[in-house]
This record gives structure tokens, sequence and C-alpha cells, in this order.
């Protein structure tokens, strides 16, 4: 095998190496999907039950309602041009 074959070789072994250390390094610190988006889970729920107690959705939606059916994407973006 030529010197330069070598050197080529050594540093993909090298670059593979890193690549592997980052992922398993990351793997230990990171959390799994579901437990990272459970972090906190309770406290934020409570502040967001908090702020939504006093919300009547159905009155909410009924006066909303209007605004949004039968609408078209243009009268969506001539509203938002107004600022209404």
């Amino acid at each position: 095998m030529s010197r330069k074959r070598k050197i080529i070789g050594g540093i993909l072994l090298l670059l593979f190496l890193c690549i592997a250390g980052v992922f398993i390094y990351l793997k230990a610190v990171i959390p799994p999907g579901e437990e990272w988006l459970a972090y906190n889970s309770g406290k934020i729920t409570a502040d967001i039950d908090r702020q939504l107690e006093d919300l009547d959705i159905d009155t909410l939606i009924s006066e909303k309602e209007s605004l949004v059916l039968e609408k078209t994407l243009m009268s969506f973006s001539r509203q938002w041009a107004r600022g209404s």
C-alpha cells in the first residue's frame, strides 16, 4: 500500500472514530424523545391550565367563527395587511 493511501485511510478512520464518539456522547447526554418532551411537563401543563381556566371557549368560537369560515387565503391576506 502506498504512503498516500495509508494517510487517507488513517484520516478516514480518525474521522469515523470522532463521529462515533460524538454520537455516543450525545446518546448518553440527551434523554430519549418522550422523556425529553415530558421534562417538567406537569408544571407546564399546570401553567397552561391556569391561564385558560377563565376562558369561555364556546363563546370565543362563536364570536370568531364568522372571521374564518368561508374565507379564502386572499381575504386572510388582505385582512392581515390591513391589520384587522
